[in-house]
C-alpha cells in the first residue's frame, strides 16, 4: 500500500509525515461529514534521507493493513458470534451471554494491544518525489 505525504519534521531515523486522506467522495467534506479530518499525520521510517518540506512516497505492506483491519473489524464480530451461538446451543440465560459477550471484547482490546506492540506497522519512506 503506497501513498503520499509531505515531511513535517525529521529525527533520527524517522520522519513525521502530513498524510492529506484521499478518497471516492468528491472531497467536499462538510456535506457528508464522513471525513471529519482530511488531514493526519503519521511517524514513518526516513530510508530516503527526506527533509522538512519534501513530498515523499510512502509505503506499508498489504498483508499488515488487511491483517490489522480484520483484528480490528471481523475478529470482535466473529467472537460475538461464537458466543451467542454457544449461549444459544446450551440454553444459557441471557445474562450470562452478555457476560461471556463482553469477555471476548475485553480480550479482544488485549489481543489488539499486544499485536500493535509486536507487529511492525511502521510506514516506510521509499522516495523523494519533490
Amino acid at each position: 500500500m503506497t501513498g503520499e505525504g509531505t515531511v513535517v519534521k525529521t529525527y533520527g531515523t524517522k520522519a513525521l509525515v502530513r498524510i492529506e486522506r484521499k478518497s471516492a467522495c468528491s472531497g467536499d467534506c462538510s456535506s457528508c461529514g464522513l471525513c471529519e479530518n482530511p488531514v493526519f499525520e503519521v511517524e514513518a521510517e526516513n530510508t530516503a534521507g527526506a527533509a522538512a518540506g519534501d513530498t515523499v512516497r510512502l509505503f506499508m505492506p498489504t498483508a499488515k493493513v488487511f491483517l490489522s483491519a480484520f483484528l480490528v473489524y471481523m475478529l470482535p464480530i466473529l467472537g460475538i458470534f461464537a458466543v451467542m451461538g454457544v449461549c444459544s446451543i446450551l440454553g444459557a440465560p441471557l445474562y450470562v451471554n452478555a457476560i461471556l459477550c463482553g469477555l471476548v471484547l475485553i480480550g479482544w482490546v488485549l489481543l489488539i494491544r499486544a499485536y500493535n506492540r509486536k507487529a511492525n506497522l511502521k510506514s516506510v519512506i521509499t522516495e523523494i518525489i519533490k
